[in-house]
């Protein structure tokens, strides 16, 4: 553990966690489609009290900035979203291809310092965690 601190204080640390949003009934999948559309077209303004800088829009292959100015994404073409928050945080968004359901990929980062107490950026990291989790779901409706 001692090899793993040394890293998170030389390279920063990274903390990461999954959210699954279940799209139930006949309409599941329309629900879905809409979902993804909403963060395509719509994204929020911020998560967790970070504020949006870009969405990277796989399905256009466009970054858009907040205030609608877009340049060309390089990379393949999908139905994914990614969303770059202050400070190196972001999620991405993009739905399953198997089932009625939005998957939400949350990383969050804090920079490299020598002198971090690690206990407590973990601390911080968790709870920011679950307040992604928390404005990802009202975002979503569930």
């Amino acid at each position: 553990m001692k090899k793993l601190n040394d890293l998170f204080r030389q390279h920063g640390c990274h903390s990461e966690s999954q959210l699954n949003v279940q799209m139930p009934g006949e309409k599941g999948m329309e629900d879905m489609a809409a979902l993804m559309a909403k963060f395509h077209n719509t994204p929020p303004k911020s998560i967790a009290g970070l504020n949006l800088i870009q969405a990277r829009d796989y399905s256009t292959r466009k970054v858009i900035t907040p205030d609608g100015t877009a340049k060309r994404l390089d990379g393949p073409k999908g139905d994914l979203v990614i969303l770059d928050l202050e400070g190196g945080n972001y999620v991405a968004v993009r739905p399953s291809g198997t089932e009625p359901k939005v998957k939400f990929y949350m990383f969050t980062f804090d920079p490299p310092d020598p002198s971090a107490n690690l206990d407590a950026i973990k601390s911080a990291q968790a709870k920011r965690l679950k307040a992604m989790e928390a404005d990802l779901k009202a975002f979503s409706g569930v």
